[in-house]
This record gives C-alpha cells, sequence and structure tokens, in this order.
C-alpha cells in the first residue's frame, strides 16, 4: 500500500511537470507569432532602390541617395515608411539621426525623406519633406522674422520677369529680383504644373527656384 501511494506522487509529480512544460512550449509559440506577426506588419528588409526616383542612387561615388515615404513607426534598430502603398522597413545606421525642423508635431504619418547609404542602404537621416510642413501660404521655413522665406508651389507661369504660383490658399504672382537663378535640375524640367521650390527676398522678389523629384512624390 505504502509503495502505490509513493508511485502515486510521482505520478502527480511527472504530470504537473509535463503540464507545466507544455504550458511554457504554448507561451513561447504564441511569442513567436506574435513576433512574426509584427515583424510582417513593420515590414521586410528590402533593396530600396527600385522605391527611389534619386538619379544618384545607382552612383556608388555618391555615397547616399533619398527615399521619400510616409512615417509609419520606428525601433531602436530600423524605421518603417509606406512607400507605393507598402509598408518597407529600413535599418538604421549607428549614427542615424532625425531633424525636426518645422514640424510642430510627430512624425507619425508625415511625408519624410530619408537619406540612406548606398553601400548598405541603411537610413542615416530622416526629416520632414517641404510639404509636410507648408502652410497654406505655401511657406515651410522662413528668416528674419517672415521677411525672408522658401516656399513651395506648383508652378502655373514662367516668364522673363515674374512667375506665378498657385498655394493652397491660391495663386501669387512674384516679380523676379535681377540676378534671380534656377538650379540645373530646374533648367532641364518642363516645370508648368510641377511642385518648384521658391526663395523669396526681402523685397518680395523671387530670388531662386529650385526642382527636386522629392517634391513631386
Amino acid at each position: 500500500m505504502k509503495h502505490r501511494i509513493q508511485w502515486s506522487k510521482r505520478a502527480i509529480v511527472v504530470v504537473s511537470l509535463c503540464l507545466a512544460w507544455g504550458f511554457v512550449l504554448v507561451a513561447c509559440g504564441n511569442q513567436s507569432a506574435k513576433s512574426g506577426l509584427q515583424h510582417k506588419a513593420h515590414g521586410k528588409l528590402k533593396n530600396l532602390k527600385p522605391y527611389s526616383k534619386d538619379k544618384d542612387k545607382n552612383d556608388p561615388s555618391e555615397g547616399d541617395f533619398n527615399v521619400v515615404g510616409q512615417y509609419v513607426t520606428e525601433t531602436g534598430d530600423k524605421i518603417v515608411l509606406k512607400i507605393k502603398d507598402k509598408n518597407i522597413a529600413i535599418k538604421k545606421n549607428p549614427s542615424f539621426h532625425k531633424k525636426k525642423k518645422g514640424l510642430k508635431s510627430g512624425f507619425k504619418g508625415k511625408q519624410v525623406v530619408v537619406e540612406v547609404s548606398t553601400k548598405n542602404q541603411y537610413a542615416k537621416s530622416l526629416e520632414p519633406t517641404p510639404k509636410a510642413i507648408v502652410n497654406q501660404e505655401g511657406i515651410y521655413e522662413t528668416k528674419d522674422g517672415g521677411k525672408e522665406y522658401k516656399m513651395i508651389a506648383v508652378l502655373v507661369e514662367n516668364d522673363k520677369y515674374k512667375l506665378t504660383v498657385k498655394t493652397p490658399k491660391g495663386r501669387k504672382t512674384y516679380q523676379k529680383a535681377e540676378d534671380f537663378k534656377m538650379d540645373s535640375h530646374a533648367q532641364n524640367t518642363k516645370l508648368k504644373g510641377k511642385m518648384v521650390r521658391l526663395e523669396i527676398g526681402k523685397d518680395g522678389k523671387a530670388e531662386s527656384l529650385d526642382y527636386s523629384w522629392i517634391d513631386q512624390e
């Protein structure tokens, strides 16, 4: 009788251990599944070049190229952007940093540009695009108490002496400064109907016009 009682106690211990181990396996399985779902939700690391229109992306001598997308989230080692309706994860460089510029709230849901290393395609920096911080008058950066400013808008007309752009608030026409200049990208692009960047001086005249593929995204 005594042996039977001892055997029963041993059986109970064995069964208890098996049950406990079973719970551990289930918990681990659930955790792995959860991690897998999180990884899937946060996107997969991919070749970023097909997602960029930067002309420097295939030039190793440049050292980096830009990728534009909607900020989704980030962890300690990667950031996730929504590009072409896909969540794309980009691994961070150890020196990765963010520039908030004129962004008043967080990055979530905002259009951002990420500088990516050509060699390993790690994210080097992140900042909001002008379109993410522009106001209703098209202004995204000011100097000297607002007397000088940078703006982004759709080019409507452009002649020798003036230009007209369309902002969220409406059309604006600017006289060109005597030393008005256009960057090389603008000079080689059909600008009408495209987003352009202007620098406006203290006298209210346009000092320069720049074109960037980033603003067309």
